[in-house]
């Protein structure tokens, strides 16, 4: 397919990046005032990360969400299945945090890390068809997501 950087692509890759963003802030709307307290009483793993970490990794991985969302965009019809696809992984990432962080549910939000994991698998093999920048973008937020799984897991088994 051939690139056209214009005036619609450039908004697709604005309102992509900002949608990655968006998921954040919604599930960031869930979390109970004194989640870091909460967080900071749990039984950890090893190797879990101090609460002062999660804002700047998400931070990035957001912008690399949404840059690769919009290169995948710019490569593909308006309405793509890809594209929908990406803002289904945005809704289980959204959930996550809202079950992790806001209502407390450890095994919900395990189940939820699972799937979110294997819509992103599929989303990198997908991209990488289209459009391979957008699937090489995904893969730090793949390793991410396959580290909040042993996170997650653990304070699960552990609590």
């Amino acid at each position: 397919m051939r690139h056209y950087f214009n005036v619609s692509s450039t908004l697709r890759y604005i309102t992509s990046i900002l949608s990655a963003y968006a998921a954040g802030f919604v599930g960031s709307l869930f979390m109970r005032t004194g989640w870091d307290t909460w967080y900071e009483t749990l039984v950890k793993p090893p190797f879990a990360p101090a609460s002062s970490i999660f804002f700047p990794v998400w931070m990035v991985l957001y912008f690399l969400i949404g840059l690769s969302l919009g290169f995948l965009w710019s490569h593909t019809d308006l309405w793509h299945p890809w594209v929908g696809n990406f803002f289904v992984a945005l809704a289980f990432n959204a959930a996550w945090i809202m079950f992790f962080f806001g209502l407390h549910v450890i095994l919900i939000a395990l189940i939820d890390l699972v799937c979110l994991v294997l819509i992103t698998t599929v989303l990198i093999l997908g991209a990488m068809e289209i459009e391979s920048r957008a699937g090489y973008l995904l893969l730090p937020y793949l390793a991410w997501l396959l580290f909040a799984f042993y996170f997650n897991a653990g304070i699960w088994f552990l609590n």
